[in-house]
């Protein structure tokens, strides 16, 4: 409803502006004309959804994965692709909160995993070749007894096939079968969760339990470390296969394909009968189903900054003798119970990224009904499998919850994904349903949510990643579906009125402010300010937005105006007189992000949609302030979508 909502309203804008002349073009005042524009920015509200999106509990999602499938990978004979061209959501189970159904009884088999599709990742649809609706078809040979968490499916180009690994408890071994090789009934379920795999021709399924034959092609074949996989039992089993004398439970797997070429997959250790705390692991892989366990290390520990391999790691057993084979780091800031950055005993959701040589592990802390359940984000320049150092709540938190943006809690476990062309980075994460510091997914369920995400450079720590987010405010629509992006950082910028000169470079920079750590990245007028944005050739454009401040000190209550230096006559133009100057004037900032004590809800904005039209500048007019006791304006980032 939403959807038809928001597209209705913006096909009625554009038709009936487009088509009454006068009431488009507006009247000439002066030197310019009043052009006609769609400037509601509220929580709730209807917007412009040509060119915006916004964050709404619309749509389920917890523990959420993420793969774009290309155009072209499944086109049959006839020309037809049923699965290119969209992005694919893996959530856990098919209802909110802890309790929620994981699998769904069919009788002859056993269906998990939802999958869901999307163009734009913001409308999704549920598409799993079971039922409709799930993606991973489980029958009664499988080891598998229920409890599948977290899917995370990569695709094999060598074989054709895409892989999807996610958590999920073993049968009890009652005795009975001589070769199983999972534990019996120790009274704690954590004991018997191993790491699945499952394989499909497509990304919707069904994805059935690996075996040496439907993926080697051959059943009585090995795997590269001499196993035979079959549905018998796990496919990577840190006891049963190292010879442990102690449980080895594992949640949220994920595998990260490297530059090179080369496999790896993280998971978190659980808590157990015999093991204490969350903590994230990582190895290499020789092939999409065989561990390289001689690789296996210790990544992340909870409530610490480093894990560092000593000189007994290459002669210790290297799963049981955590403590023995690593050096563990300083305290985290922030860690102890009741401080705001609290995070508890576990970190988990592991996630990685590379960027120019760096390695981001990202990972989430204090369990999922934690209000601070971030996205956080270490650093390696060593390579995938660490070490790791954690950095401070902030800048550390990629996607995080602050006091003051309260919209997203519990904005962890997700995963990055690149827009179709590479050009655009997104977070998908899940959060959950309230804004309450106490109150948790159970009882109010996990949500999705979208948030653009930055690498950008910094003195203290280098490249690290940033989140434009998380929001409820309107953002810019990914480019795939809209068609335009945000040609801003390509405009020459001229100020007046400037506090400081050099400050004017965070105009056109992407990015507005969403913690305290970058509060300083913003542009700093001494009072009413104009900013002109001036482009080398004319552009076609469609819509303006003026972030706030971060700081309610700083912010403005409304823009003034928008004025266009126009490169040509627009083709909807029909009023008798015509200047080549418009403006859509007294754009008022929402109420909806202010917060309680004077304080900003992140990424709200003062924007304008409109019929295209092509410039040689913008100018932005702010003189009205929020705080009435100050003089000082800041603006946090200016976005202009076009092409």
């Amino acid at each position: 409803m939403k959807k038809l909502l928001t597209g209705v309203l913006s096909a009625v804008l554009l038709i009936s502006c487009a088509g009454c002349g006068d009431s488009k073009g507006g009247d000439s005042i002066g030197e310019y004309f009043v052009l006609d524009a769609f400037t509601e920015n509220s929580a709730d509200g209807a917007y412009d959804s040509e060119y915006f999106y916004r964050n709404d509990f619309r749509q389920f999602a917890s523990d959420t994965s993420s793969i774009y499938v290309p155009e072209g990978r499944h086109t049959d004979e006839n020309g037809v692709d049923l699965y290119g061209g969209y992005y694919y959501l893996f959530p856990s189970g098919t209802n909110m909160g802890a309790n929620g159904m994981f699998t769904q009884n069919y009788g002859e088999y056993s269906a998990a995993n939802p999958v869901l599709r999307s163009r734009d990742l913001v409308e999704w649809e549920l598409c799993g070749a079971l039922n409709g609706a799930f993606s991973t078809k489980i029958v009664p040979e499988d080891w598998i007894s229920g409890f599948t968490w977290a899917p995370a499916p990569i695709y094999d180009e060598e074989k054709g096939l895409y892989v999807n690994y996610y958590a999920a408890t073993s049968k009890i071994n009652d005795g009975t079968d001589p070769n199983a090789e999972y534990p019996g009934n120790t009274g704690n379920a954590y004991d018997r969760f191993f790491i699945a795999i499952a394989v499909s021709k497509t990304p919707v399924g069904p994805y059935v339990t690996v075996t040496s034959e439907n993926y080697y092609g051959d059943k009585d074949q090995p795997n590269l470390n001499g196993k035979v996989i079959t549905k018998e039992n796990p496919p990577i089993n840190f006891r049963y296969d190292l010879g442990l004398d102690e449980y080895f439970g594992v949640i949220d797997p994920q595998p990260f394909l490297a530059e090179n070429g080369e496999l790896y997959l993280y998971f978190s250790r659980h808590v157990g009968s015999d093991y204490q705390g969350v903590n994230i692991w990582g190895m290499k892989m020789k092939d999409f189903i065989t561990p390289d366990y001689s690789t296996i290390t210790y990544l992340i520990k909870a409530d610490y900054t480093t894990v560092t391999k000593n000189e007994r790691w290459e002669t210790s057993n290297k799963a049981k003798c955590e403590l023995e084979s690593y050096d563990i780091g300083e305290r985290c800031p922030d860690s102890e119970i009741g401080e705001v950055f609290y995070h508890g005993g576990g970190n988990e959701g592991a996630f990685g990224y590379e960027y120019e040589g760096r390695n981001f592990l990202i990972y989430n802390g204090g369990g999922y009904e934690n209000h601070y359940y971030d996205a956080c984000q270490t650093i390696s320049d060593t390579g995938p499998l660490g070490p790791f150092t954690k950095l401070p709540q902030w800048p550390g938190s990629v996607v995080g919850t602050t006091v003051w943006n309260d919209w997203a809690t519990g904005s962890g476990h997700g995963s990055l994904i690149h827009s179709a062309d590479s050009s655009q980075l997104f977070w998908i994460g899940n959060c959950m349903g309230n804004k309450n510091v106490t109150a948790g997914a159970q009882k109010t369920g996990r949500y999705y949510y979208l948030t653009e995400v930055f690498v950008v450079e910094t003195e203290e720590y280098g490249n690290i990643l940033y989140g434009n987010g998380p929001t409820n405010s309107l953002q810019p629509r990914i480019k795939d579906v809209s068609g335009r992006t945000n040609i801003a950082p390509e405009a020459k910028v001229s100020v007046t009125n400037a506090k400081d000169e050099k400050s004017a470079k965070y105009i056109n920079d992407g990015l507005f402010v969403s913690n305290d750590y970058y509060k300083d990245w913003e542009f700093s007028a001494k009072g009413a300010t104009e900013i002109t944005l001036t482009f080398d050739e004319p552009r076609t454009i469609g819509a303006v937005m003026v972030y706030n401040s971060y700081a309610y000190e700083y912010a403005f209550s409304a823009v003034d105006y928008i004025e266009f230096e126009l490169a040509e006559k627009p083709s909807w133009y029909t009023a008798a007189s015509y200047v080549s100057k418009a403006r859509v004037s007294n754009i008022k900032f929402s109420e909806d992000f202010i917060g309680e004590s004077n304080t900003m809800k992140t990424g709200g904005s003062c924007l304008a949609s409109f019929n295209e039209i092509k410039v040689k500048s913008v100018t932005v007019s702010i003189s009205k302030r929020l705080n009435q006791t100050g003089k000082e304006i800041r603006v946090s980032d200016i976005v202009i979508l076009g092409n």
